[in-house]
């Protein structure tokens, strides 16, 4: 599963999910008006999947539910990319957290 930022203008979120190995990815769009900095957030409950954003990290906008059975494992990563030469100079990830028990 993933959240991403850009299309329309680099403001839109998309949420994406491959539910099996070797699968295809399957896409939501999020909100088309999307401006940095904003929040992530991928939180599994059982077997779902629930994807937000937020502008302060206070009040959530759900991108999609979705059915994504999982083992109790997980591998997690940040990634960056861009198509305008200089724009990941400027990258930054902050307020980064782990939890097995939910949001804090």
């Amino acid at each position: 599963a993933f959240l991403t930022l850009g299309g329309t203008g680099g403001r839109q979120t998309r949420f994406g999910l491959r539910a099996s190995t070797g699968g295809a990815t399957d896409t939501r769009a999020g909100n088309d008006y999307t401006w940095i900095p904003v929040w992530f957030r991928l939180q599994r409950t059982g077997g779902i999947l629930t994807a937000s954003e937020s502008s302060a990290g206070v009040t959530w906008f759900a991108i999609a539910r979705e059915n994504c059975p999982v083992s109790s494992a997980g591998y997690v990563g940040l990634a960056v990319s861009s198509q305008t030469p200089g724009d990941l100079n400027t990258t930054t990830f902050d307020h980064v957290a782990l939890s097995p028990d939910g949001p804090r």
